[in-house]
């Protein structure tokens, strides 16, 4: 984008007036009805800006997609297999629940699964 500059000059009016005294001996008026003005040139700083054309070369797109590399963290399973038994407990002597072993033991399994960061591809 360009943007021209440009300096105007303007004109400038003054009102001027002067007293002038003499001895005079006799009073002679003469009016006259105008201004008298003067034209002068005085130096004055200005700055121009010219614009100027340059080539305009056209760019040439491709459409196509990239693949972005992208952590993600997603669940890691395993089967766990522990049994599940009937608890045996006895009295002792002195009358306290003690273990005495386990029966109807039967496999159970469950997935244990925890989340682990993992990279996949994200496509744009």
């Amino acid at each position: 984008d360009g943007e021209i500059c440009d300096t105007v000059f303007v004109k400038k009016c003054e009102t001027q007036s002067q007293n002038v005294c003499a001895d005079v001996t006799e009073t002679k008026c003469e009016v006259k009805p105008y201004t008298e003005c003067s034209m002068g040139i005085e130096p004055q700083e200005f700055s121009e800006t010219k614009l100027t054309p340059k080539k305009f070369v056209e760019k040439v797109c491709e459409t196509g997609k990239k693949v972005i590399p992208h952590t993600k963290m997603l669940p890691q399973c395993k089967n766990v297999t522990k049994q599940n038994c009937v608890t045996l407990w006895e009295t002792d002597a002195d009358g306290k629940q003690v273990w005495a072993g386990n029966e109807a033991c039967e496999p159970v399994t469950w997935q244990e699964c925890k989340l682990v960061p993992k990279t996949v591809s994200f496509i744009v």
